[in-house]
């Protein structure tokens, strides 16, 4: 499984086989559940978890790109939007 930094520096992955998208998006879900129970951990402890937010909120970020790129049309559409 890839690493946190990983996956955020993953580019090309409109070229990769569907399937291997899948398998990205789901790496990407378990870090993001990995990091929302680390969050939960902090809380209850009284720590900061502002950083965890940040990683969150790029791994969410990726994902949707990532799940974009299954069809062009609508990513090509955001991006021109964006």
């Amino acid at each position: 499984m890839r690493t946190i930094p990983q996956l955020l520096a993953l580019e090309g992955y409109d070229k990769l086989p569907l399937r291997d998208r899948w398998n990205v998006i789901d790496e990407i879900d378990q870090q993001i559940d990995h990091l929302q129970h680390c969050q939960r951990v902090l809380i209850q402890h009284n720590m900061s978890y502002a950083s965890l937010e940040e990683e969150i909120r790029q791994l969410r970020t990726k994902r949707v790109l990532v799940w974009l790129s299954f069809n062009t049309r609508v990513a090509t559409a955001i991006r021109l939007a964006a």
